[in-house]
């Protein structure tokens, strides 16, 4: 009988070591996504997208905080199986923001996590009016390229070569003769990116 125990006892512990040892083999899975990446898209919304397929919990919430602590109203606008996007109400420009979610998991794992990032707003800035890059423009053809009457005067947002631009178009006269002319007027700054003279 003792014998019968003393094995009882010595099985129960073997089996107790292969359970641990079958446990400590299997890689833990991580409950928390890895973000792929984070994008402020303007008006306040940004987009978060994971790397790989998530879950999301009925009480899913995201806060965000500037860089001085004050916190701010957020309103989730989408989520799917790979992101989430919300939009921050009453920011501030030309602040870093911190976000968090909570209530997210990577696809089939048992604990919901949390995640956390940054953005940032920058400030708005200012550019010049339509009025402003038509002055520009024909001040200097005017003095560049001679001319002393000016018609059909327009100017459209553009960009050009990658930078915002007020692209400004008009017919001048010089020596009795009419010629067209394009102007490229950096939004930012006023400055002329590209003039070009054609006969009409």
């Amino acid at each position: 009988m003792k014998k019968m125990k003393k094995m009882v006892s010595i099985m129960t512990a073997l089996a107790v070591c292969v359970v641990m040892t079958i446990a400590s083999a299997v890689p833990a899975f991580a409950a928390t996504p890895s973000k792929e990446n984070v994008k402020y898209e303007g008006k306040g919304k940004v987009e978060v997208e994971f790397i790989g397929d998530v879950q999301w919990s009925s009480k899913v919430k995201v806060t965000v905080k500037d860089s001085k602590g004050h916190k701010y109203k957020v309103k989730i606008t989408e989520r799917d199986d790979d992101g989430i996007e919300f939009v921050v109400k009453k920011f501030k420009r030309g602040l870093k923001y911190r976000f968090t979610i909570k209530g997210v998991k990577v696809y089939g794992s048992d604990k919901y996590g949390t995640v956390k990032g940054t953005f940032k707003i920058a400030k708005k800035t200012k550019s010049i009016t339509a009025k402003k890059a038509k002055s520009i423009a024909t001040k200097d053809a005017r003095s560049g390229y001679n001319v002393t009457k000016i018609r059909d005067l327009e100017a459209d947002k553009d960009t050009y070569r990658g930078t915002k631009v007020w692209e400004v178009s008009f017919e001048g006269k010089k020596s009795g003769v009419w010629y067209d002319y394009e102007y490229q007027i950096e939004r930012s700054s006023g400055k002329i990116l590209f003039s070009e003279e054609e006969r009409d």
